[in-house]
């Protein structure tokens, strides 16, 4: 797990669930950038300990874990906690918003992730 600590006090508590490191770190680097609190794991299984222990507000969610079922996982966080969810997947068939999702706010990337695709949803969730 990294600890990002870019932001000040009050800056959103952003937790990035990915099994590529190269994922985390992109959108890690550009949640940075944008002063926000940064959290990453490859693990699905340590998701909820992080959120009781740091008060994430939002959590960015990969589908495909190697260790956990990403939607069953975000799931969960949106049955068990108030926070936000973002999907991040580079599948190329993500599910269908109205299906799997109803309102919740998702995006995804079947392409390189870059700032420019990740930041938007990001900043709609934290108000940044």
């Amino acid at each position: 797990m990294s600890n990002v600590m870019a932001g000040g006090e009050n800056s959103a508590k952003i937790l990035v669930v990915d099994d590529d490191p190269d994922v985390c770190d992109i959108v890690e680097r550009c949640l940075k950038d944008a002063g926000l609190r940064v959290w990453t794991t490859h693990d699905g299984s340590r998701v909820f300990d992080i959120v009781a222990e740091k008060g994430i507000d939002l959590a960015i969610v990969d589908l495909m874990l190697p260790d956990t079922d990403g939607l069953m996982l975000t799931r969960k966080l949106k049955e068990h906690s108030s926070i936000g969810v973002i999907i991040l997947s580079g599948g190329a068939n993500p599910p269908k918003k109205s299906s799997a999702w109803r309102s919740e706010p998702t995006t995804t990337s079947p392409n390189r992730l870059n700032r420019a695709s990740c930041w938007p949803a990001c900043a709609a969730c934290c108000g940044a």
